[in-house]
């Protein structure tokens, strides 16, 4: 048993025999000297160590039953201790006795001497109580000791549990993770083996115990750091409590964060179910058929698009966000994920973010779609009234044409969908300038069309920080002039020119987008190239930038670049990487003259030359060799001072560069 001590007074007789506080009397047998082998009783202070209020009955038991034969011990002890010390000092010389040769039976020198006889022999029947006393005093200790060690692995198994769930992860940010930074600091002392504060007390118990194990080898056995083991394990704050709850505390905390996740959960799945009924009733909507934005007073990035393109991105995000929530209820099933209940607790209350911001795109969206129809039903009504006036003038196929429109409008306002009633509503203006002879109603609608979408690239334009006061002033003297036969060249050439300076301001995107794909690769920074390529969707097709998809994101594209990189330059690690895989490297091996008997002078010349404009410090570079060879930091004979390590193994020399900066070269 890890914690047990030794009994040396139960290990045959040698201890007693050799022990100068204990005699061995014929017909009696060993006597000890109470007054002295009373110490170590007093000094276990059991009277006390019953009080210390401890929670294990067996422990308890141990302590009562060791309490009670002490008592015994001292009471049987105080008369000897009076009356008879002296005689029991030369007891050896048997002064008070007599001893009849021939028979070898005890005879009495006198009454004084017969009595302390009687004490002698009560104290060899006594003796029993000493070791009683003992043993269960130490049978306590080892059994708390025991219990100890369970609270505290109790505990080191509850931060296990807690780390593999991922609460003691820096990005934990709920209650819990206090629970772990806890129980973390309580194990991280106890290894160190420091002795401060409450927690190190576990490791001052373990000098206490291995002192006592040593103290019960003395003829009296010094018993004194008994009481404060005892206490350091059982008083309010002592070992056995503190790991206890450190423990509970843990397996608290472990419950309270799946609770939080629970409750994200729920939220998330209330707001998925709410995010779903909007969905469907913007699917009612038909917002596809809306090929028109929505005019806008100044800019906003949250309504740039036609309603057809805001659809079609509010779809996109719904089914990511299904698949982040899907994604994370199947984490918290998998309890040997590492960091699961993080990564899942994480992912419902992102989703429920999600959720919620889809719910809120989908009421700005519908509200937009429907400010869309409305201008459309008042164009479309204002043209028929315009036809209607001159219908004396407009001739039968002006009539028909105006019937039709008409026709048209009624379906508009019949339609329950927002899309059906735009497509109806565009119909009506478009057969209503027909019938005023203005232009077919393909023709108005390919105007109508080429106009929503300038409009909308303005909008966007303007969110980028272009300035288009200019083509704003021009889009409005074309929409009064829809009459000039040239009117599509116009427009054609009007989004063109719009393209063309955001071409010109964020020109240098796809450079800038090159260099920085180019670093993140070198690093191997997979999490970055992922979040880049999750900022590029919808505006980089193929390696370019679709300026006219991405205007009105191109200002943000470019401030996410620069913010992969900041985050890139930040990691020291990383930035090694990328100087370590920019490197050239030039080897060659010369062999000296070989000997038969004796070693051969190898050298390795080795040039390394950074290909890049990035620097690094403490820059592995793996040198592969022409076969095995070993080599060792003491080995340079040429440029030991850039060099702050190196280490071969196989094929393969690991040099370690103090530094390197662009494009330098090092041998």
């Amino acid at each position: 048993m890890e914690n047990a001590i030794a009994r040396p007074w139960d290990e045959g007789m040698a201890w007693e025999h050799g022990n100068p506080h204990m005699v061995d009397i014929p017909g009696v047998g060993v006597v000890y000297d109470s007054c002295t082998m009373s110490r170590p009783l007093a000094d276990l202070r059991l009277e006390e160590t019953s009080g210390l209020g401890i929670s294990d009955a067996n422990v308890q038991a141990f302590v009562n039953d060791a309490y009670a034969h002490s008592r015994l011990y001292f009471d049987s002890s105080v008369a000897f201790c009076a009356n008879c010390r002296i005689m029991y000092i030369s007891i050896m010389s048997l002064p008070f006795i007599a001893i009849d040769p021939g028979t070898m039976n005890w005879r009495f020198t006198d009454m004084q001497d017969i009595q302390c006889m009687y004490y002698a022999v009560s104290l060899q029947e006594n003796r029993q109580n000493w070791k009683s006393a003992m043993n269960n005093a130490l049978d306590a200790l080892e059994l708390s000791m025991e219990k100890a060690d369970e609270s505290v692995n109790g505990a080191r198994s509850e931060l296990d549990v807690l780390e593999r769930a991922g609460l003691c992860d820096d990005d934990y940010a709920w209650q819990p993770h206090d629970a772990c930074t806890n129980i973390s600091e309580a194990i991280s002392i106890i290894d160190s083996g420091t002795y401060e504060g409450t927690y190190g007390k576990y490791n001052i118990l373990q000098v206490y115990r291995h002192n006592i194990s040593e103290a019960v080898w003395e003829d009296v056995p010094n018993m004194a750091l008994y009481y404060p083991a005892m206490e350091i394990l059982w008083a309010e704050d002592g070992v056995a409590n503190t790991f206890e709850a450190l423990a509970e505390n843990g397996k608290n905390a472990k419950m309270e964060a799946e609770g939080i996740y629970r409750q994200y959960e729920s939220g998330a799945d209330a707001a998925r179910q709410y995010a779903e009924e909007k969905y469907d009733e913007l699917e009612e909507n038909k917002p596809e058929k809306i090929d028109a934005a929505v005019a806008l007073s100044s800019p906003d990035a949250s309504r740039i698009g036609t309603i057809a393109e805001r659809y079609e991105t509010i779809t996109d995000e719904k089914e990511n966000a299904d698949k982040a929530y899907g994604s994370a209820k199947g984490m918290f099933a998998d309890e040997w994920m590492q960091g699961y209940l993080k990564f899942a607790t994480i992912g419902v209350s992102s989703s429920k973010e999600s959720y919620e911001a889809i719910e809120a795109n989908i009421d700005l969206l519908l509200e937009d779609a429907q400010q869309v129809v409305d201008n459309a039903r008042s164009d479309a009504e204002d043209k028929i009234n315009e036809a209607a006036s001159r219908e004396t003038t407009i001739g039968s196929a002006g009539k028909e044409k105006l019937e039709d429109a008409r026709n048209a409008f009624e379906k508009g306002d019949r339609a329950a969908a927002l899309g059906d009633k735009y497509v109806y509503y565009m119909e009506a203006a478009g057969l209503a300038a027909a019938a005023l002879g203005e232009k077919s109603f393909a023709q108005e609608s390919d105007v109508q069309l080429k106009i929503a979408e300038i409009e909308d690239l303005l909008n966007r334009a303007e969110g980028d920080g272009i300035n288009i006061a200019g083509e704003k002033a021009e889009l409005e003297m074309l929409k009064n002039n829809r009459e000039l036969p040239d009117i599509i060249s116009r427009l054609d050439s009007l989004k063109a020119r719009i393209v063309g300076k955001a071409k010109i301001i964020f020109g240098g995107l796809e450079e800038q987008r090159e260099e920085l794909l180019q670093k993140l690769r070198l690093a191997d920074a997979d999490d970055l190239i992922v979040q880049m390529q999750d900022a590029e969707r919808g505006i980089i097709v193929n390696g370019r930038v679709d300026y006219g998809n991405g205007l009105g994101r191109l200002a943000w594209l470019r401030s996410e670049y620069e913010s992969i990189e900041e985050q890139l330059e930040g990691d020291f690690e990383a930035m090694n990487d990328v100087v370590a895989n920019s490197i050239v490297t030039d080897v060659s091996l010369v062999v000296g003259k070989v000997r038969i008997d004796g070693p051969t002078d190898i050298t390795l010349n080795a040039l390394f030359k950074n290909t890049n404009d990035y620097a690094g410090e403490d820059v592995e570079v793996s040198v592969p060799l022409p076969g095995k060879f070993q080599f060792d930091y003491f080995d340079i004979t040429e440029g030991a001072e850039d060099v702050s390590g190196l280490s071969s193994g196989g094929s393969e020399l690991l040099i370690t560069l103090i530094s390197l900066g662009p494009y330098e070269t090092k041998s």
